[in-house]
């Protein structure tokens, strides 16, 4: 199910549509759990759930909004152990390949074996049948109650409170990133755009031509904070390990704080301009498009040679709305 707005039914409807498609996907990737790449896919799954979810917070009662919430968190967090013991070796093979001029292979090797034999165990314990049958059993639930779900409201003021939440979220915490560019604040960063991604590319049939580039900045955002966590997740594992010597743990630390300061200042350069607009402006420019959107969809209805034969995506892009890479 394509995980975007479509022209034909409310936009109340449209949320339940593609959060269930989600769900529905995400069970299908994990009766596929003898891969990986599977968990992971439907690790992504909830959390698009999630963002659509959010979307329409404003407009969802808060005793159904909170238990909804609590469900997929307990399901992206059951889906992350196994996915995150597989990053990290991963991560540190890349390190290996990259860095082999200037560290000593043989230790970052044992540990590499290590993380492998770990990421093995927990792929194992996760793919126990009891195992999965409950998150199956939650997945099933959690469908049941957004098939259900009441959304109210019409058109955009279903989605303006969640959007401009989102939005206003990732503003600040770029604005923490730029005072103190801390694990945390990297990682918290990281999940505010990828969220604000998840509803934009929802958003896109609005206006492809402004929104399609604006999805593909703050996906480049949420790669760019992605490898910053792995690295910063990588290293914890090698510190607390204590597998290799004093001097070989700092010069990798040194190499890895490097390409995270790198990785760092290219998302902030990306994302100063995703998020150079005041929440209310944001929102208001989203907003005239969508108003533009359903008057153009009224007009095609009327069969109108006039918007026939027009070019869609002509008027000016607004500030702040499409950025350049």
């Amino acid at each position: 199910m394509k995980y975007s707005l479509k022209r034909k039914g409310s936009v109340s409807r449209t949320i339940i549509r593609v959060g269930c498609g989600r769900l529905e996907h995400a069970l299908k990737s994990l009766r596929k759990s003898d891969r990986t790449d599977a968990i992971h896919s439907a690790r992504k799954d909830i959390k698009k759930t999630r963002a659509v979810l959010r979307l329409a917070s404003g407009r969802i009662k808060r005793k159904k909004l909170r238990r909804l919430k609590r469900q997929l968190q307990w399901l992206a967090g059951e889906l992350a152990d196994s996915r995150d013991a597989y990053v990290k070796s991963i991560t540190l093979q890349k390190v290996i390949k990259r860095f082999k001029k200037q560290l000593s292979s043989q230790p970052l090797e044992r540990l590499h074996q290590s993380l492998q034999r770990t990421s093995d165990e927990k792929f194992q314990r996760f793919s126990e049948k009891e195992n999965l049958q409950r998150l199956e059993d939650c997945i099933h639930q959690t469908h049941e109650e957004f098939q259900v779900l009441e959304v109210t409201g019409r058109g955009w003021d279903v989605i303006e409170t969640g959007l401009a939440e989102t939005y206003q979220r990732g503003r600040l915490s770029l604005l923490r990133v730029c005072e103190e560019p801390s694990a945390e604040n990297v990682h918290d960063w990281r999940k505010r755009a990828k969220t604000l991604g998840y509803q934009i590319n929802l958003l896109t049939p609005i206006s492809p031509e402004q929104l399609e580039p604006v999805a593909a900045d703050l996906d480049v955002v949420g790669e760019r904070l992605g490898d910053h966590h792995d690295l910063d997740v990588l290293m914890h594992d090698v510190e607390t390990s204590g597998e290799l010597d004093p001097k070989t743990f700092e010069e990798l630390q040194r190499l890895i704080s490097g390409v995270q300061k790198r990785l760092c200042t290219s998302a902030l350069r990306v994302g100063r301009r995703l998020y150079s607009e005041t929440t209310s402006r944001y929102c208001d420019r989203l907003a005239r498009l969508w108003v533009e959107w359903g008057q153009t969809a009224s007009t095609k209805r009327r069969g109108s040679e006039r918007v026939r034969h027009s070019r869609p995506g002509n008027s000016p892009i607004p500030h702040g709305l499409v950025t350049k890479t």
